[in-house]
């Protein structure tokens, strides 16, 4: 076909090398668009054949095709817009494992759909290379010799609704060359795989990779990172064949990254909310062979998430063969996957780590590698040396003690801080403690915080300047914080920094708002102290005061002789009977009004 807008409906093909094709030698401006190829039957040469194969084309519909071929069922190269239905390919091997047959095959092609298309022998199920925008739909893979889905520099891929069945392996995503870039933004999804020689293998750096939702059984592996960036393995139901050496979800660093040359570590690696059964490891890092050249590698540039998944606890599910970081067994659930409270398990420096039925880290001597990451569980406590029952008033003191603490396995780097954050109406007098320098209202740590342990207190005065009215109930809140990830250093001697991370209840920074025992980390803490107005409280029920009438009369208070002041006996008590009597007479006729108290005064004056 050399023109475009052609239409080849209700054909039978039998015998050439290419079914239907359109001429390569033609001008590139030529225009090949709208092509509708629809109801065909294609046999074509039994060592090298293709059914249809398009060069440029634009918008174009194949459909309700069958094609005996050895090569592809549909070969396309430079093309746009094509929507591929109903293609049913009876696949030969070719001269070579890789020569055979396969569904659809793409170069340089854009936008491409495939929906309800299968194939039972041949190279591949589908073969991409440099292309963007492909979707297949209730794909037919079977026993086939290489891969379900060979992609080579391909991005945009969805592959649902689909099965792949007793073949070399389910697919394979790596990078054509560093120029044209790696795989990427790749959705594998609602698919059965089954009795496959590997899974899926993310080759070359390919990044951005969704595996979701797919049942998968009788493989030894389900997803390979080789290495992988962003991938995402979640809601899978995976009944696991074992095999030497091999895992359901495995990271090695095999190959080198192509976009970033050197590099064979992966990063971004989920494993979530899937189901797993069967024998053998379930997730492993590192290489199995500890004499390989890979094993010499650094296999994850941060640790693995593993978390929510419904696999046996046992130590045997997960492992790290040689590389040092395995697992990381974050305790989002309770319990969480491993076994493990939170910590990477393992060995260091010859040393246990963890054994807490999680994955066993062991470690190289001599590559580089990125240890277990850190896990520590920080909380902040605080003692008001002030009863709750004390009254405070302006210019008085206010002293409380912090008290930091670790509650993890593995020490708190040297950096850790406490921040105290103090309300208005108070003014800092002093912020002490061993162990700290100061800035402000910031303690850092100049010395780990061990494992298990206190940290040096702190005290905080205050005096307090507010005017209060009425009572004021004043409130402090204070936070504690790990070193910050910018700060990290080398703590293991691998070349590496390392990040020490707070996985359980971590903090989350307060404002004096905040009511730290009701928020969801245990590393901000608080005290209340009340504040009452200068003098006495007064009475919230006083006795109302008499008032006096013109008829009242006042009692006199009659003196003994010799008791007046100035008289030279002391009572036995202490103090001036004279004083005693007039104080008495004073409380008797206080109700009398002022006007009686003058007048006794004067009496004795």
């Amino acid at each position: 076909m050399n023109a475009g807008k052609a239409s080849v409906a209700g054909g039978t093909i039998t015998g050439f090398d290419i079914g239907i094709s359109t001429q390569s030698s033609m001008d590139g401006t030529s225009q090949r668009d709208d092509y509708s190829l629809t109801d065909l039957r294609i046999t074509g040469t039994p060592t090298a054949s293709t059914g249809i194969s398009l060069l440029g084309a634009l918008n174009a519909t194949i459909s309700d095709v069958r094609a005996d071929v050895t090569g592809g069922g549909v070969v396309l190269h430079d093309s746009k817009d094509v929507a591929v239905r109903r293609l049913t390919v009876t696949g030969h091997d070719g001269p070579t494992p890789t020569s055979g047959a396969a569904i659809l095959k793409a170069y340089e092609t854009q936008n491409v759909s495939v929906d309800t298309s299968s194939i039972q022998a041949g190279s591949y199920g589908f073969y991409f290379r440099d292309t963007d925008g492909m979707t297949i739909t209730d794909a037919q893979v079977a026993n086939i010799s290489e891969y379900g889905i060979h992609g080579r520099s391909v991005t945009n891929l969805d592959v649902g609704a689909s099965r792949f069945a007793d073949m070399g392996a389910v697919g394979m995503l790596s990078a054509l060359d560093a120029a044209t870039g790696v795989s990427e933004d790749i959705d594998i999804h609602d698919t059965v795989m089954t009795g496959n020689g590997g899974g899926l293998r993310l080759n070359s750096g390919t990044r951005d990779v969704r595996f979701t939702k797919n049942a998968v059984s009788g493989q030894p592996s389900t997803v390979l990172a080789a290495p992988a960036h962003d991938v995402t393995v979640a809601d899978n139901t995976v009944t696991q064949t074992g095999a030497e050496g091999q895992a359901a979800v495995m990271v090695t660093p095999l190959y080198e990254d192509a976009a970033r040359a050197g590099s064979y570590s992966s990063s971004g690696i989920t494993v979530r909310d899937n189901t797993f059964r069967g024998e053998g490891t379930f997730l492993q890092a590192g290489s199995a062979d500890p004499s390989a050249p890979d094993a010499q590698r650094r296999t994850l540039r941060d640790a693995v998430l593993v978390t929510g998944d419904d696999a046996p606890a046992a130590r045997s599910r997960a492992r790290a063969a040689a590389d040092p970081v395995a697992v990381d067994t974050r305790d989002y659930d309770d319990p969480n996957d491993w076994g493990s409270a939170c910590r990477a398990t393992g060995y260091l420096d010859d040393g246990l780590v963890y054994d807490g039925g999680g994955a066993s880290v062991r470690e190289l001597s001599s590559a580089r590698a990125l240890h277990p990451t850190d896990c520590i569980e920080l909380s902040l406590t605080e003692d008001l040396e002030t009863g709750p029952d004390a009254t405070l008033h302006t210019g008085d003191l206010v002293t409380w003690t912090l008290t930091p603490r670790n509650s993890g396995l593995r020490p708190a780097p040297a950096g850790w801080s406490v921040t105290q954050l103090l309300p208005d109406g108070v003014e800092l007098v002093s912020l002490t403690g061993k162990g700290y320098t100061f800035d402000g209202l910031t303690a850092t740590a100049t010395d780990a915080l061990a494992t298990d342990a206190e940290g040096a207190a702190l005290k905080v005065t205050v005096r307090i300047t507010a005017e209060a009215d009425t009572d004021v109930t004043m409130k402090n809140v204070a936070y504690l914080a790990p070193l910050a990830s910018g700060d990290s250093t080398d703590l293991d001697g691998d070349g590496y920094a390392d990040v020490v991370k707070e996985y359980r209840s971590p903090l989350v920074v307060p404002t004096l708002a905040t009511d730290t025992g009701e928020s969801a980390t245990d590393n901000d803490t608080q005290a209340r102290w009340t504040v009452t107005p200068d003098g006495t409280p007064p009475n919230p029920n006083p006795t109302p005061t008499p008032t006096p009438t013109a008829s009242s009369t006042p009692v006199p208070v009659s003196v003994p002789a010799g008791h007046g002041p100035g008289s030279g006996s002391l009572a036995d008590t202490g103090f001036d009977r004279y004083t005693q009597t007039l104080t008495a007479a004073a409380l008797l006729f206080l109700a009398a009004g002022a006007t009686v108290w003058r007048i006794v005064r004067r009496r004795h004056a």
